[in-house]
């Protein structure tokens, strides 16, 4: 069957001259024509079928199609034995089918970010969100298998009267024996509380995982002497393997993030006490090329 076949390229070709294909295993004197409407030929290799038959030759054109040549036409047979590197970015949850042809795949996550925290006393900045946990790995696969996509989603924003904001969600990627993950980085702390910056998720399962980035520290702005205030900004949102974190307002609710992981900065509030809400933490992704 042609999705068994291991192909391996053999020679570079001059697509320019006479548009003809010299076979390497059907007669090293036989030339063939190109398949019809093929202009230029990508890929030329040959492969050892499953039978035991002499090795067949295999040609991807620009039509993007690839042909086996049955030792006297070329016959269509689709993507199996070869298959063109691609890449596939899941920011929903789902399931990744793996394509004919592939035999390796490198795949890369990260978990949901942490809100920023939210306040309600005057000249207070709160926390910000942490970042989600990373992981990455090379991962031999085989055509056909199915992998579980499960995104985390990133936190909302922390509540004027939350003492802490939410986490995000988990990000995995699994085919029920091996199993990428990284959970969602946690929510800042309310200024009149910790004012924490939250911590970052936690990656497993890979090549190489990580701790996300912590979120920044929320403070109080204190009077001095002659009446002047020090201005402490609220926490930023931590930044991601994706992106960089997002910086705090000078005044009211929080920044939400911007980047895959990341999470959202502290809210902050110059005068008064208005309720502010804490930044949002952005969703998780997973990333899979081969």
């Amino acid at each position: 069957a042609t999705s068994d076949l291991q192909a391996v390229p053999k020679q570079q070709l001059d697509n320019a001259t006479d548009g003809l294909v010299e076979t390497v295993n059907h007669g090293a004197d036989t030339t063939v024509a190109r398949p019809a409407g093929a202009d230029r030929v990508l890929w030329f290799g040959t492969v050892e079928p499953d039978n035991g038959a002499t090795d067949d030759l295999l040609l991807r054109t620009d039509l993007n199609v690839l042909y086996r040549y049955d030792g006297t036409a070329w016959q269509e047979v689709g993507g199996g034995g070869v298959t063109d590197h691609g890449i596939e970015v899941f920011e929903a949850s789902g399931t990744l089918t793996v394509p004919e042809g592939v035999m390796s795949i490198d795949a890369e996550l990260v978990g949901g970010g942490g809100g920023g925290a939210g306040l309600d006393l005057a000249r207070y900045t709160s926390g910000g969100g942490g970042a989600g946990g990373y992981s990455r790995a090379t991962i031999t696969v085989s055509p056909g298998d199915e992998w579980t996509v499960t995104i985390g989603s990133g936190a909302s924003g922390g509540a004027s009267s939350s003492s802490v904001a939410p986490s995000g969600g988990t990000t995995s990627f699994s085919d029920g024996s091996t199993t990428l993950q990284g959970t969602g980085g946690e929510g800042g702390g309310r200024a009149n509380n910790s004012a924490r910056g939250g911590p970052g998720g936690v990656g497993s399962g890979g090549d190489v995982n990580a701790t996300g980035n912590q979120g920044g520290r929320g403070a109080r702005e204190d009077p001095k002497d002659s009446g002047a205030i020090f201005a402490y900004p609220a926490g930023w949102g931590a930044g991601s393997q994706f992106g960089g974190g997002v910086q705090a307002p000078a005044s009211g609710t929080g920044t939400s993030a911007t980047s895959y992981g990341a999470g959202g900065s502290g809210a902050r509030n110059t005068t008064g006490s208005t309720a502010q809400t804490g930044g949002a933490g952005e969703d998780g992704v997973v990333i899979v090329r081969w």
